[in-house]
């Protein structure tokens, strides 16, 4: 993640977080790196609001997803990086006049590849990877479960080798 930040001409100079243990780690990391850790009061959303109201729309859309969806609960963590995603590529007040990942990226982004979440689809499978080169099936049944962060691929999981997927095509079942 550093090398990103520095490549990107950005270098964090304060962290800030509520009171909660989950942070305790980060803050060897922060000391090394000369970052400061500003801690808002217990128990008060309204000191550390960015963050807070960021969560609070996170949450709405990645309730919306389960809703539509009407997955198993185990899908929330799915719908939430679905969520985070989506709202990253939405215009804010934060951002004048692009979304915030197009502002992060310094280039246009674009959402035509964007599916319907947690839906049923069929991936594609590559020809070095079948157990039956002639034969045998090209694509395999799945959960359409995001987008991969390092390649322009779809990540699908396959509940038969419990495993997900990167994989380059996407087809989503018809109703």
């Amino acid at each position: 993640m550093e090398e990103e930040i520095l490549a990107r001409g950005y270098t964090v100079k304060y962290f800030r977080s509520d009171n909660g243990t989950e942070y305790n780690e980060v803050r060897a990391f922060n000391n090394t790196r000369g970052i400061y850790h500003e801690w808002s009061p217990p128990w008060c959303q309204s000191m550390d609001g960015t963050s807070e109201v960021y969560w609070r729309e996170v949450f709405k859309i990645a309730r919306a997803i389960m809703w539509d969806q009407q997955p198993e609960c185990k899908w929330w963590a799915a719908a939430l990086c679905f969520a985070d995603t989506i709202r990253n590529h939405l215009i804010t007040t934060a951002v004048n006049d692009v979304p915030p990942e197009a502002a992060w990226r310094k280039t246009s982004v674009d959402t035509t590849h964007f599916k319907v979440p947690l839906t049923d689809c069929w991936a594609y499978i590559d020809p070095q990877v079948r157990t039956d080169k002639s034969l045998g099936p090209r694509r395999m049944k799945g959960v359409f479960v995001g987008y991969a962060t390092n390649s322009p691929c779809y990540l699908i999981y396959n509940a038969e080798a419990n495993k997900i997927f990167s994989r380059r095509w996407l087809w989503h079942q018809s109703a």
